[in-house]
């Protein structure tokens, strides 16, 4: 990813919609699965859970779980991402690639690989390596861009291999865990996404930048609110009717 794609990760990540919303719907797994705290007095009682975010970027997930009182460590093979983790007072940081993680057999509670698994020439050694490092009936929590036909400058700006289809994500979590679930998220901007960027394609528009880009105060805090709705529906049914990315919960088996 471009040194600029990393700045822009670290100031905005805390308060744009699209990565508060990403926290959410992490934070309605942890809770459905009784891994998050009922409130936040109780996360003390994590504090020896270990947990790692492959891919950390700038390290805004590694944050949030540490705020939850588990025992982070993060991976990238950016000095751009890690640097940006440093000044957030994160340590346990590695330089390392997924398809070779630098952690003994059976080690973290929880591993989380957030829009990581597109950037790889081959996710399938990622996988393996994730599932080597986890305790028995520990989780994994992933995130991956869907649906090829939104394949566009995004996907070039941001260095993706891939869009996924659902069969094609199935397949390859199915290769590594008996025990998973997958949900659809980020559902209400399908197609106003799918129109832009058929929009910007028909138009020839040029940029080497991602649609990840600072939104006007008031028009962020708007879809804050409207996001409500998403998450209500995806903790009463796992998943929504459809979306632009696909989460992922599995556990390693006992």
């Amino acid at each position: 990813m471009n040194f600029t794609e990393y700045e822009r990760m670290d100031r905005l990540e805390g308060s744009h919609w699209w990565f508060v919303a990403k926290r959410h719907f992490i934070s309605i797994l942890l809770k459905k699965h009784a891994l998050l705290p009922s409130h936040q007095k109780e996360a003390h009682v994590y504090k020896k859970a270990r947990m790692l975010d492959v891919g950390c970027g700038a390290g805004v997930i590694l944050s949030y779980f540490k705020s939850l009182g588990f025992e982070t460590s993060g991976i990238d093979v950016s000095d751009e991402a890690l640097k940006y983790c440093q000044l957030k007072g994160l340590d346990n940081l590695k330089k390392a690639p997924a398809e070779s993680l630098p952690f003994p057999d059976n080690y973290f509670d929880v591993v989380t690989a957030l829009d990581l698994l597109e950037h790889l020439d081959d996710e399938k050694y990622a996988l393996k390596e994730v599932y080597r490092i986890l305790q028995p009936n520990g989780i994994f929590i992933a995130t991956v861009p869907m649906h090829k036909m939104l394949w566009s400058y995004h996907d070039v700006a941001a260095h993706h291999k891939r869009r996924y289809s659902k069969k094609e994500i199935l397949k390859l979590v199915k290769s590594h865990f008996q025990n998973f679930s997958v949900g659809w998220i980020h559902c209400s901007i399908l197609i106003p996404l799918f129109i832009i960027r058929k929009l910007k394609q028909l138009m020839n528009c040029k940029t080497n930048e991602t649609d990840v880009q600072e939104v006007p105060h008031q028009i962020n805090a708007c879809i804050k609110k409207y996001y409500f709705l998403e998450y209500l529906f995806y903790k009463i049914f796992g998943t929504l009717p459809f979306g632009t990315s696909l989460m992922v919960f599995a556990r390693k088996s006992l």
